[in-house]
């Protein structure tokens, strides 16, 4: 047996010669979109809140603010969730079904496609993605203004 031969494979990859298929898997955009833009958003978030807590003297202490803004994964509903309108309002009324439906579209390629496809397709599919997750986190920043305001 040809040592070469049982890695020629791996010698091709190696080689720069990558693969023309791509698996959408959930875990894609978990890694590649969802846990920069949290994490992202929570920290600008918390940075920005804290800093107009302390030029505008509003009611929540520190700890308040920063259990909003980790809130901020439940996108949309931080703000109403938090503020004592509650659901009732109509700016959430009006902002919920843009970062849903955004957040179901670009899920779905994820969740329907099992087989492999084009690297461009997969690209296209996490960059509607990333669509998704700054419609989702920008919905939740303006929630928590709304909250502090």
């Amino acid at each position: 047996m040809d040592p070469k031969a049982s890695h020629a494979p791996l010698l091709s990859y190696a080689a720069g010669l990558a693969p023309e298929r791509f698996t959408l898997r959930p875990s894609h955009p978990l890694l590649i979109v969802w846990l920069p833009f949290s994490l992202l958003a929570m920290g600008l978030a918390l940075f920005g809140c804290l800093r107009y807590n302390a030029v505008a003297g509003t009611r929540f202490t520190a700890d308040q603010i920063a259990v909003a803004v980790v809130g901020m994964n439940l996108g949309p509903f931080v703000g109403p969730l938090f503020s004592t309108g509650g659901f009732g309002e109509p700016f959430y009324v009006r902002l919920f079904p843009i970062p849903v439906v955004l957040l179901i579209v670009g899920w779905l390629p994820f969740i329907l496609i099992r087989r492999p496809i084009r690297t461009a397709w997969a690209l296209a599919a996490i960059a509607l993605n990333a669509l998704a997750g700054v419609a989702w986190y920008g919905s939740a920043v303006l929630a928590l203004a709304y909250y502090l305001g």
